[in-house]
C-alpha cells in the first residue's frame, strides 16, 4: 500500500544519530498524466485514477548518508541567501494541444496567465512537435508577455529501460527544434515520468526507480545546451531508497541530484501540519539547497479525484490562493524554493473563485 506521511526534520535528524539510518515504507501514487495522451481531450486513466493513500499507523524515513544527514540539519534561515523572487514564481502545466491550436487561443491562455500571474507554462509538447509554426508561435507570444516556456513530455513507461529509447527520441526532436528557432526559445525541457504509474510497481520499486535515474542521466548527457531539464518527482518518492554505486539515497534525491530543476507534486490542500504541503515539500527543498539547485512546488486543482485531500477543487481558488501564501512565507528565503506551480491549466481555470 502506498502512503505519505511526514517525518519533521528534527525528530529524523536526532533519530539518524541513534540508529543511523532505519526502514522505508512505500510510496505513494500521485496522479498526473501520461505524454501518450496526444491530441485527446481525455485524460489518460492513470491520471485520474484514485490514489491509495491510507498512511500507516507509524513510519521512518531513511537517510542512509551522513551526507543526507547532514543535509537534513538545514533550516529556512540558512538560506537566507536568496530574494523573494522565488515566491513570485508561478508555474502551470497545459496538457492538451487543443488549448493553443488557434492565435485566440493562445492569446486566451496567456491572458489568464497575467490574471493568476503564472510566468511559466509548461506546455505538452509531444504532438506539437509536429507542428513546429503552431508551438514556436505559441513561444514567441508567452515571451512578448514574460512568460517562459518549459516542453513537457511524459509517460510512466519510459523508465523501463527498454523503453528509453522512446525518450531519448522525445529529447533528440526538441533539441532539433530548438536548434530551428529565430525568435524566442523555451528555456527548459520538462518530464513527467512516473513509474508508480505501473503495474508493477509495488514489487519492483527499486528496479523501476534506477531505470528512471538512469534515463534522466542519459538525458541530461543529452539535451541541448541553453536549456535546463526539470523533472516531476511524485511525493512518495522521498521514501523509496535507492542504491548505486554503494551509495544509498532516496529516489527523490536522486532525481535532484541527476537534472537541473525538480518539480515536487505536493498535492496536499492545506499547506500548514501534519501530511501537508510544507511538510512534505521541507525536505526535498532543503536537500535542493544543499545541491544548490531549485525545487518547485506543485498543486492540485482538477476535480473529482479520491482522496479530496489531493486536490484544491473543493476549497477553491480563494483557498488555495491563502495555503500558497502561507508555503510562500515559510519558504520564501530558502534557495532551494523555486515557486509553486499548479495544475493544470483547464483545473484551474475552471477552479470556483
Amino acid at each position: 500500500m502506498f502512503f505519505k506521511r511526514y517525518i519533521p526534520l528534527a525528530v529524523l535528524s536526532a533519530s539518524l544519530a541513534a540508529c543511523g539510518g532505519a526502514g522505508v515504507d512505500q510510496a505513494e501514487p500521485s496522479s498526473n498524466i501520461s505524454g501518450s495522451a496526444e491530441g485527446s481531450e481525455s485524460l489518460p486513466a492513470f491520471r485520474v485514477a484514485q490514489q491509495v493513500d491510507d498512511a500507516p499507523a507509524s513510519t521512518t524515513r531513511t537517510v542512509s548518508s551522513m551526507a543526507d544527514a547532514t543535509m537534513a540539519t538545514v533550516t529556512v534561515s540558512t538560506a537566507a541567501v536568496q530574494s523573494t523572487s522565488a515566491t513570485a514564481t508561478r508555474a502551470m502545466w497545459s496538457w492538451f494541444d487543443s488549448d493553443i491550436a488557434t492565435v485566440a487561443k493562445q492569446k486566451s491562455m496567456l491572458d489568464f496567465a497575467a490574471q493568476r500571474k503564472i510566468n511559466i507554462i509548461y506546455v505538452h509538447s509531444q504532438s506539437l512537435l509536429g507542428k513546429p509554426a503552431l508551438l514556436a508561435g505559441f513561444i514567441d507570444r508567452a515571451a512578448a508577455r514574460s512568460v517562459k516556456v518549459e516542453l513537457l513530455f511524459g509517460a510512466p513507461e519510459w523508465s523501463r529501460a527498454e523503453n528509453h529509447h522512446l525518450a531519448l527520441d522525445i529529447l533528440k526532436r526538441a533539441n532539433a527544434f530548438v536548434a530551428g528557432l529565430t525568435g524566442a526559445r523555451p528555456v527548459g525541457l520538462h518530464f513527467d515520468i512516473e513509474p508508480h504509474g505501473l503495474p508493477d510497481w509495488n514489487q519492483n520499486q527499486v528496479s523501476l526507480g534506477n531505470q528512471l535515474i538512469d534515463l534522466y542521466t542519459k538525458m541530461k548527457a543529452a539535451h541541448r545546451s541553453g536549456l535546463y531539464l526539470n523533472a516531476d518527482i511524485a511525493m512518495g518518492y522521498e521514501y523509496v531508497p535507492i542504491t548505486r554505486n554503494d551509495v544509498t539515497r532516496t529516489l527523490s534525491h536522486w532525481m535532484v541530484d541527476t537534472v537541473d530543476r525538480t518539480t515536487l507534486m505536493a498535492y496536499r490542500d492545506y499547506a500548514m501540519g501534519a501530511d501537508s504541503i510544507t511538510s512534505h515539500a521541507e525536505h526535498p527543498i532543503s536537500y535542493a539547497l544543499t545541491k544548490g539547485k531549485q525545487t518547485m512546488v506543485g498543486v492540485e486543482t482538477t476535480c473529482n479525484l479520491e482522496p479530496a485531500k489531493i486536490t484544491f477543487c473543493e476549497e477553491g481558488y480563494s483557498r488555495m490562493e491563502s495555503n500558497v501564501a502561507s508555503v510562500n512565507t515559510l519558504f520564501g528565503t530558502n534557495a532551494g524554493y523555486g515557486g509553486m506551480a499548479f495544475h493544470d491549466y483547464r483545473a484551474l481555470r475552471a477552479l470556483k473563485r
